[in-house]
């Protein structure tokens, strides 16, 4: 788990499509994970360090599985939601390992 690395931070929201395939998300500490307006995206927030420029910003490589759809190993759950429709739940996998020492 992250440390409290006494620099400022800031929430930061990335879109992960809904499609099977990997994408890049930053790697700072889940805040929540949503499914909005749009059915085929869930939305994860992150914390990140706010004094760095987006291409300092660690990123990690995650993507969003459906109930009962295999995990590869070695994955960690970053969180689930509900579709705004109630019938579905998208859980997000990370598939990368993140530096908490860096937070």
């Amino acid at each position: 788990m992250p440390t409290d690395s006494g620099r400022p931070r800031v929430v930061l929201k990335w879109p992960v499509l809904v499609n099977d395939l990997e994408q890049m998300i930053g790697g700072g500490p889940v805040a929540h994970v949503e499914c909005q307006a749009n059915p085929n995206t869930v939305m994860v927030w992150t914390i990140e360090l706010a004094d760095q420029d987006a291409a300092e910003i660690q990123m990690r490589w995650v993507q969003v599985y459906g109930t009962g759809q295999p995990v590869p190993p070695g994955s960690s759950h970053l969180g689930s939601c509900l579709t705004l429709s109630g019938t579905l739940v998208w859980h997000v996998f990370s598939h990368s390992a993140v530096d908490w020492d860096r937070y």
